[in-house]
C-alpha cells in the first residue's frame, strides 16, 4: 500500500509525519523557469519509519538507563542517609528508651559517634545531659537518705517523747489521785477537829452568856463581853478553815439571810480593840447613817469573815497610829442596798 503525500503537508517542511502507521520526512523542492522565476514547488518524500523505529527504540534504552541510574542513585542515597542519620537517630532513641526509671538512676554509657554531622554534636550533647542527669539523680538520692535519716531519728525521738509523756501522763494521774485523796482526807479531819473544837467553845459561850446574866461591875461585865466576842471570833475562824476547805472542794455556797450590819461591824471592831490593848494604835469606826437600820439579807458570815481578816491583817502591821474602819452607802432602793467598807491603817 502506497502514501500519497499532497500538497497539504507542503507546510511542514523538515518535520517528521506520521501517516498510517510510518513516518516520513518531508522536503520542499522550489522549481523555476528557463528565466529563473520561481514557477512552484517540488515536494520529494522520504520513507523514514525504520530510522524513527530505531530512534524511539534507542530513546528507550536511554530512558531506562537513566532511570535505573536514578533509582541506584535514591538507593544508594537512602543507604548513606541510613548510615548517616537513622542509624545513629535510631541509637540514641535506643539508648533513651534503655535507661530505666527507676528511683537509682543506673549508669548511662554514652553514645559513641564520630565526625562532625549535626547528629554526632546532638549525641555529644545528649552525653553532657545524660552526666547532669546521673549527677542530679545522685544528689536527688543521697537527699533521700538524709531525709529518710532524719525520719527514722524523728520517728524514735517521737516514739521515746510520747513515752515520755505517757509515763508523765501516768505519774500526774497518780499524784493528782492522791491530791484528791489527800484534799479528801484534809477535808475529814478539819471537819472532825473543828467539830472537836466547837464543843468547847459553845461552852465557853454559854457559860460567858450565863456569867453575863449575874450581877458584874461594868469592868467585870465588859471583861466577860470580851470574852465570849473572842470565842465568837474564834469560831469564825474555825468557820473560815472549813470555807477554805469547800472552796478547794468547789462546795463553797452563800447563805442569804436577814443580819444586822451595824450589829457585826461593832462587835467585830469590839473583838480587834482587844488585840490593840498592847499597842499605841486607835481603832475608828465610821458608820453611814444612811445604812438602812433593819436587817439586811446577805451572807453575814461572809461579810464578817472578810471585813476581820482586812482589821486582823491591819492589827498585826500597825504598831502605832489609826486603823480606819469606814461603812458608806453607795446605792439603796426596795430590792438591794450597796455598801462600800474600807480598812485603812497607817502603818509602821
Amino acid at each position: 500500500m502506497k502514501t500519497i503525500i499532497t500538497s497539504g503537508y507542503m507546510d511542514r517542511e523538515n518535520e517528521i509525519l506520521h501517516l498510517q502507521n510510518r513516518y516520513f520526512m518531508v522536503k520542499k523542492i522550489p522549481m523555476k523557469d528557463y528565466s529563473s522565476e520561481k514557477i512552484g514547488y517540488f515536494l520529494l518524500s522520504r520513507d523514514t519509519t525504520k530510522e524513527v523505529l530505531a530512534m524511539k527504540q534507542e530513546l528507550t534504552k536511554q530512558v531506562i538507563i537513566i532511570f535505573s541510574y536514578a533509582i541506584a542513585t535514591v538507593i544508594l542515597l537512602t543507604l548513606v542517609l541510613i548510615k548517616l542519620i537513622f542509624n545513629p537517630l535510631e541509637k540514641i532513641t535506643n539508648h533513651i528508651s534503655s535507661v530505666k526509671t527507676d528511683r537509682a538512676l543506673p549508669p548511662i554509657k554514652p553514645i559513641h559517634i564520630t565526625g562532625n554531622t549535626e547528629i554526632a554534636m546532638l549525641a555529644q550533647a545528649y552525653n553532657i545531659l545524660s552526666q547532669r542527669l546521673a549527677e542530679s539523680f545522685e544528689q536527688i538520692n543521697n537527699q533521700m537518705h538524709e531525709i529518710q535519716v532524719i525520719n527514722t531519728s524523728l520517728e524514735k525521738r517521737v516514739q521515746k517523747r510520747t513515752t515520755q509523756l505517757e509515763e508523765t501522763n501516768t505519774r500526774l494521774t497518780n499524784a493528782l489521785e492522791e491530791i484528791q485523796l489527800s484534799n479528801e482526807a484534809k477535808s475529814e479531819f478539819l471537819a472532825s477537829m473543828s467539830h472537836e473544837i466547837r464543843t468547847p467553845m459553845n461552852a465557853v459561850l454559854g457559860l460567858s452568856y450565863l456569867i453575863m446574866q449575874t450581877e458584874l461591875s461594868s469592868k467585870q461585865y465588859d471583861y466577860v463581853n470580851k470574852i465570849r466576842n473572842s470565842a465568837n471570833l474564834l469560831l469564825e475562824i474555825i468557820n473560815d478553815v472549813l470555807d477554805f476547805s469547800k472552796i478547794e472542794a468547789g462546795k463553797l455556797e452563800l447563805e442569804i439571810g436577814p443580819f444586822n450590819f451595824k450589829e457585826d461591824l461593832m462587835k467585830l471592831s469590839s473583838m480587834l480593840e482587844v488585840s490593840l490593848n498592847e499597842k499605841d494604835v486607835e481603832l475608828k469606826v465610821d458608820i453611814d447613817e444612811k445604812i438602812p437600820p433593819d436587817y439586811l439579807f446577805g451572807d453575814s458570815l461572809r461579810i464578817t469573815q472578810v471585813i476581820n481578816n482586812l482589821g486582823t491583817n491591819a492589827t498585826k502591821f500597825t504598831e502605832q497610829g489609826t486603823i480606819d474602819i469606814k461603812a458608806k452607802l453607795l446605792t439603796n432602793n426596795e430590792t438591794y442596798a450597796k455598801v462600800q467598807v474600807t480598812v485603812s491603817d497607817t502603818g509602821g
